[in-house]
């Protein structure tokens, strides 16, 4: 290589490292804390904001501390869409990690706790090893808009009884990723509300990551078969190291099957190393609603079991009969 050659890879490495020391150095972090008497700029514990709809001015990379206090600390957070940064510079919300701050998280929202098309966020609930981000919705824990969520993080997050799950029948989504959660649902829902996830295909393959979960759903006590679905209309979804439980409850109203997976035209599904406890009807469901064609469909090294008698309608683990317009489905 030529001297000349040679000082221009020098020089283009300079400004690249100099490029990415002040993407670096831009990053800020912030802080969020009920306790406070006065919302402050955010910029320390004890200048912080005091609630979320106090922070503002985040720039992608940046990272905002919530407090939980010393045992826990309690928000109102309702409808929240959180500014997202950039792709590779995500802005992340997280719980304190320092004593007198790692308490739990408590949020109660009187709607749904997140709305609408997210970008570019990671909320974060670990606390060594622990769940201290606690969601309590009194509709859907994500009320999904239209187009597309892009590199969105959920973890180790706590939902002791939602409303209703993860809305996504008009998004898709592209690298999201929920991981190291609880999610439980126990009420007696109505028809709109009955499933923990519902649609949010991705855009390609392995575009949602969904592992290491625990997801309780509740099925009637009277029948078994009658439930909520775990997730209707999935597609690009990778789910696996996850547990999932159906849980018998004395009074459910609406009258429909439960699944754990009931899917429709849909490909790149793909359900692994999970171990799925008292399933509805059936695990999975493929109920294909026209013609078409359904490839990469996996699901492989699974335990199913059931612990409580089966009672009422039919209790399966796989469902390949679509109900409607599937026959010409191409599997």
């Amino acid at each position: 290589m030529c001297t000349e050659s040679r000082m221009r890879l020098i020089s283009l490495a300079i400004l690249l490292g100099s490029s990415l020391a002040a993407l670096n150095a831009g990053a800020a972090t912030y802080y969020v804390d009920g306790s406070v008497a006065t919302s402050g700029n955010g910029q320390s514990w004890s200048t912080a904001w005091k609630s979320f709809s106090n922070i503002t001015g985040l720039q992608p990379g940046d990272t905002v501390y919530i407090s939980g206090g010393a045992t826990s600390q309690s928000y109102s957070v309702s409808d929240w869409t959180p500014t997202g940064g950039t792709s590779g510079s995500p802005i992340t919300y997280a719980v304190g990690q320092d004593a007198g701050h790692n308490g739990v998280v408590t949020i109660t929202a009187s709607d749904s706790f997140l709305s609408g098309t997210i970008h570019d966020v990671t909320i974060d609930g670990n606390v060594n090893g622990a769940q201290h981000w606690s969601v309590t919705a009194s509709k859907y824990f994500w009320e999904g808009g239209s187009g597309t969520n892009q590199r969105v993080t959920l973890r180790y997050i706590i939902v002791p009884n939602m409303g209703a799950g993860f809305h996504w029948s008009s998004a898709s989504n592209t690298a999201v990723e929920i991981s190291n959660s609880s999610f439980t649902k126990n009420n007696d829902s109505g028809n709109m509300e009955d499933f923990v996830f519902f649609g949010g295909p991705g855009t390609a393959a392995d575009q949602v990551k969904v592992h290491d979960n625990y997801i309780q759903y509740p099925v009637s006590a009277s029948d078994h078969s009658i439930g909520d679905d775990m997730w209707i209309w999935p597609g690009n979804v990778d789910f696996y190291n996850n547990t999932t439980k159906g849980v018998p409850r004395s009074t459910y109203s609406w009258t429909q099957h439960s699944d754990v997976f009931q899917t429709s035209d849909s490909s790149n599904i793909h359900i692994y190393d999970n171990t799925i406890v008292d399933p509805g009807e059936s695990f999975v469901y493929e109920d294909s609603q026209s013609s078409g064609t359904v490839s990469s469909f996996l699901v492989y090294n699974n335990l199913v079991v059931r612990t409580i008698a089966p009672n009422g309608g039919a209790q399966r683990i796989f469902d390949f009969n679509p109900e409607n317009g599937g026959s010409g489905t191409v599997s």
